[in-house]
């Protein structure tokens, strides 16, 4: 028995050891798999940045003075400084020379990719153990930079720069940004693929706000559909082309970046269109073959932006050059041209109504926490803003988008795409894959969204070579095309939408009424407090008066009903005249008052409040003095001595 347990616990034991090594294995192999994938992106996107560091190190190669440095290639600030003050500032701009043939300085960004490729250098070596040196962004490089930064202000000045450049005149407005598109549509110059990539560039760049390498290193694995819900009854459908990168300067934490768009208002700017008529272009006219979604390997690495081939991005010199000669061409000024669409699309989504926070979440710029982990990540305010729409709720109602082509006119575009879709979702012959759906969702609501743009754009543009394709010819078209016009011509715009029209204006008013009802309310509010002050301190003056007059002096009278009263000191009326009253003191001032004595004798000089009761009191005390006086010496009763007095008018 000990035995057979024994023997089973050894083999359990044997059995669990070989599981754990397989388990290692595994984890090993995935583990190295993982990081020659990351390898390869790091070197994908470091590419341009070793190609700097190539350029320095083979440019800008000097001696070092004897006994100064250590003749190594270790990163230090003060070789960083050296090199900036010696090199770079010597060397200059070598494109730009002045009039006396010299050669201009650098200007202060050109100086900071210096010093940023120096310091990746640094942190190469920081990262391989073998540089134990400071970072070289220290206070000295710090002060030079600082320096540079008010010598490159001052140079600017000096030399009459345009001080028009990087300001809110640096860039296109809307009529503009139309002459541009349209441009890169009727453009016969180069061939039509060419040019229908680059006005889908151009329009991404305007309406996503992406950044060049956003565009270049987009695939059509990163691409997908989603749809707004429709707020309103009848609302147009609302759906939405976006894409993923975790490409780009703006990345932070390696977390990804969601762009997205729209149907625009305006057929002729419409990036979900241009998007849509450059792979039309690519799969029906160009002979470009269908991607196939048998297998993830087959499909990753198609560039939505494609170079010489499907798989090589577009270069940025291929991307920048059309936009310059377009800029050219309808006399547009701009510091920067890739780029540009970044900084006009935002200006133009805020003059629309889109706020601060959500072009931040539209542009991917910090990114926090909450908006990282649980939001959508696509402000559909602001991407309602910059496509031409309020940013209201209810507001999106799209006018050449009211008629929807038949389902055999859809199929004529993409026709690959039902028949891939189908295998992906039920695994026929095909790897189910989340990308994979996602993008064949979204080439069957470009198939819609072609059409509909077409029936428009034919209208002004009949001669287009595109409409030339036997799609555009065929019957089927034609009718949708005419059923298309005759709604944009004959649909009145939605009640709903008329009303929110109309809403701003009537909301304006009433915010012009409040805010005077408000001034004159907080007015008369402050008025009231005064008098509320002034009326709480004439009260309490008055209770402080009562107060002394009557604390303290109560007295409890019988009478027939037993009823208790408040008895107040008794107050003498004093006549104008001293003669005219008779000096009283042991008898009353009047018959229903006590006497003068008496009321001395219980109240004090309660019974004289005032003033004048006192120096009456007093002057008449002195007389009746006087009087007790004589009365004592003649030995003449009070009483008698008082009608005497009376009887001779003293």
């Amino acid at each position: 028995m000990n035995c057979n347990f024994s023997s089973n616990a050894s083999s359990l034991a044997s059995s669990s050891s070989n599981q754990d090594a397989d388990s290692n294995d595994n984890l090993n192999s995935s583990h190295a798999a993982a990081l020659a994938e990351n390898q390869a992106k790091e070197a994908e996107i470091s590419g341009e940045m070793l190609a700097m560091k190539k350029m320095l190190q083979k440019n800008y190669h000097y001696e070092v003075e004897p006994n100064v440095f250590k003749v190594d290639e270790l990163v230090t600030e003060a070789k960083l400084l050296r090199f900036l003050k010696e090199v770079v500032n010597k060397t200059g701009n070598r494109k730009c020379k002045r009039d006396d043939g010299e050669t201009m300085a650098l200007g202060y960004e050109s100086n900071q990719q210096y010093i940023k490729a120096v310091i990746d250098l640094y942190h190469d070596q920081v990262a391989a153990g073998v540089n134990s040196h400071p970072h070289p962004r220290g206070q000295k490089v710090n002060t030079w930079r600082k320096g540079k930064a008010k010598h490159n202000r001052d140079t600017l000045y000096e030399s009459f720069t345009d001080r028009g450049v990087g300001t809110l005149q640096d860039g296109y407005d809307y009529n503009e940004m139309v002459a541009v598109s349209l441009y890169f549509f009727t453009n016969r110059d180069h061939e039509p693929v060419a040019e229908m990539r680059n006005r889908a560039s151009f329009l991404m760049h305007h309406m996503m706000m992406l950044c060049g390498e956003n565009s270049r290193f987009a695939e059509f694995a990163d691409l997908f559909g989603i749809n707004f819900p429709e707020d309103e009854e009848n609302s147009t459908p609302c759906p939405v082309l976006a894409f993923y990168s975790d490409f780009g300067k703006t990345l932070a934490n390696r977390n990804r970046m969601y762009f997205a768009i729209i149907q625009h208002k305006d057929v002729q700017v419409c990036a979900f269109g241009a998007i849509a008529f450059y792979l039309f272009y690519r799969f029906h006219m160009s002979n470009e073959k269908f991607p196939k979604f048998t297998k993830n390997e087959d499909r990753y690495g198609l560039k939505l932006l494609k170079g010489k081939d499907a798989k090589k991005q577009m270069a940025y010199t291929t991307m920048n050059a059309p936009i310059v000669h377009a800029f050219r061409q309808y006399n547009i000024t701009s510091l920067h041209t890739t780029h540009t669409g970044r900084g006009s699309g935002a200006r133009d989504a805020e003059l629309r109504g889109a706020t601060e926070d959500q072009l931040c979440r539209h542009g991917c710029c910090n990114m926090q926490s909450m908006e990282r982990h649980y939001l959508m990540k696509l402000s559909r305010a602001s991407i309602c803003a910059v496509n031409g729409f309020p940013t209201g709720k209810g507001r999106y109602w799209l006018r050449h988008a009211l008629v929807q082509p038949e389902e055999s006119l859809q199929r004529k575009i993409f026709p690959e795409v039902d028949n891939w879709l189908s295998k992906v979702e039920s695994e026929n012959d095909a790897e189910r894959s989340i990308s994979a759906q996602g993008f064949l969702r979204l080439m069957k609501t470009m198939r819609v969204v072609i059409l509909q743009d077409a029936a428009v754009l034919r209208e002004q543009h009949p001669t287009h070579p595109m409409f030339n394709h036997p799609i555009f010819q065929g019957q089927d078209f034609l009718s949708f095309a005419a059923a298309s016009a005759h709604a944009v011509r004959t649909t009145p715009t939605p009640s709903h939408i008329q009303i929110q029209d109309v809403i701003p204006e009537v909301n304006h008013r009433l915010d012009d009424i409040d805010t005077k009802m408000g001034m004159y309310h907080r007015a008369e509010l402050k008025t009231l407090r005064q008098k509320n002050a002034e009326l709480k301190r004439s009260l309490g003056a008055l209770h402080e008066k009562i107060d002394c007059l009557t604390t303290g002096y109560f007295r409890f009278v019988p009478s027939g009903t037993s009823v208790e009263s408040v008895v107040t000191p008794p107050v003498a009326e004093v006549s104008s005249s001293s003669s005219s009253q008779p000096v009283q003191s042991s008898t009353s001032l009047a018959s229903h008052l006590p006497s003068v004595s008496e009321l001395e004798e219980k109240w004090n000089a309660a019974w004289r409040p005032s003033t004048t009761m006192r120096q009456w009191f007093s002057r008449r005390l002195l007389i009746v003095k006087a009087v007790k006086a004589i009365a004592e010496q003649k030995e003449i009763p009070h009483g008698g001595m008082c009608n005497t007095l009376m009887v001779t008018n003293i």
